[in-house]
């Protein structure tokens, strides 16, 4: 459950006035993000206008802080899609339905968010017991264990608040470290054992043209162990995204119980048994892999082998093939190296199988851009980037 407080000023405004205003306000239990994006700013200030006097209303404000350990309501900007979790040994063990909050942890007794501030300690003890109240299995636990808010002016600034586990759970924001150290800590209430991963990721200011600096460890993640198999999960990422400065909530399951291989497309841990490979990947060829999201390997069946840049040669009809999951839709478009985009997107419709050429490019270096949609969903997001240097 969103913890969120709403504050207002209401010129004129009695007490009871105030009140009615803060209850209806709370009861909606929709985050931040919605408001502003999706008209339900619009909605909230109609039904507040008819409960305060127009004239006592001129001087109303709205500021919603979010403070989402755990339990978080994320604004839902994917369409779900059921995913089946299998073992080592390719038995099913947990399906799960992708982006989708779990109902349990919106409805969280004031019981125990109310000692969030109070008592941290207290707060992680009640919640591990409400959490294994709702679940029946260490999956089920795991999922609801998830996703606290970002600290992006700590990430911008450089200057961090304290990441102590008892600073981030009071506070209610953390950055990386917090959020890996937070989730270890809850995973220990629930009795799983869980272990906290340090490494290079490509994340906010990775490009495809500039090298990748693996001996920096800049993330922080997990690596939970469930029926005997260990699992990675990147709570962090799974919160939400930066948009420019500004931290936008965005509840996803990309990064949780994720294929080894589709997370290290970026993630590089500090130690290669973290990989959860077999034959782990050396330095060089995680520096040599494309700039791929999760999703791109759960919506494409086939594709053209690519490195992360490919040379050809100028009019070369270098031909590119992607064979499509059933219920997913294909679009793509180029871009230059900076990242403006060439022409308009692609999105040819529905179909099994696309087929790009390379046979028009000039001299220079590109980004090819995958995005990739369910059958149904309105809009495209981006799963995938290649890069091209044409010669």
């Amino acid at each position: 459950m969103i913890m969120s407080t709403a504050f207002f000023l209401a010129s004129g405004a009695d007490h009871g006035e105030k009140t009615r205003v803060f209850f209806m306000l709370y009861k909606l239990r929709v985050e931040e993000t919605v408001y502003r994006k999706f008209g339900k700013l619009k909605e909230i200030i109609i039904m507040a206008t008819m409960m305060v006097n127009r004239k006592k209303f001129i001087g109303f404000a709205l500021f919603c802080f979010m403070f989402a350990l755990a339990p978080q309501i994320y604004a839902q900007t994917r369409a779900p899609v059921e995913v089946t979790v299998r073992n080592s040994s390719g038995e099913e063990v947990y399906k799960f339905l992708t982006n989708t909050s779990d109902p349990d942890m919106r409805r969280i007794p004031d019981r125990i968010t109310g000692q969030r501030q109070r008592n941290p300690a207290e707060f992680i003890r009640l919640l591990a017991e409400y959490i294994n109240e709702k679940s029946s299995n260490d999956f089920e636990r795991v999922k609801k264990a998830l996703n606290i808010r970002y600290d992006t002016q700590s990430y911008f600034s450089g200057r961090y608040s304290p990441q102590d586990t008892e600073a981030v759970i009071k506070r209610g924001s953390g950055v990386c470290a917090g959020y890996s150290d937070v989730f270890k800590y809850l995973c220990d209430a629930l009795e799983i054992e869980c272990s906290v991963v340090s490494g290079y990721a490509r994340g906010y200011s990775s490009s495809l043209f500039r090298n990748d600096n693996v001996m920096y460890s800049n993330h922080a993640w997990n690596i939970v162990t469930i029926q005997g198999e260990k699992y990675l999960i990147d709570s962090t990422w799974d919160a939400g995204y930066l948009s420019g400065r500004n931290f936008q909530a965005s509840y996803t399951t990309a990064y949780f119980l994720t294929d080894p291989i589709a997370f290290l497309h970026r993630h590089f841990p500090e130690n290669s048994a973290h990989q959860l490979l077999n034959s782990p990947v050396s330095a060089e060829g995680f520096a040599a892999l494309p700039f791929l999201r999760p999703e791109f390997f759960t919506s494409f069946e086939l594709w053209t082998d690519l490195d992360r840049i490919t040379e050809i040669n100028a009019g070369e009809n270098f031909e590119l093939e992607f064979t499509m999951k059933p219920g997913y839709e294909f679009g793509y478009g180029w871009y230059t190296q900076s990242g403006s985009r060439i022409g308009n997107d692609v999105f040819p419709g529905r179909r099994d199988t696309y087929r790009i050429s390379t046979s028009n490019l000039k001299a220079g270096s590109y980004i090819l851009r995958i995005w990739i949609r369910t059958t149904g969903e309105r809009r495209y997001s981006s799963c995938g980037e290649f890069g091209f240097v044409v010669k």
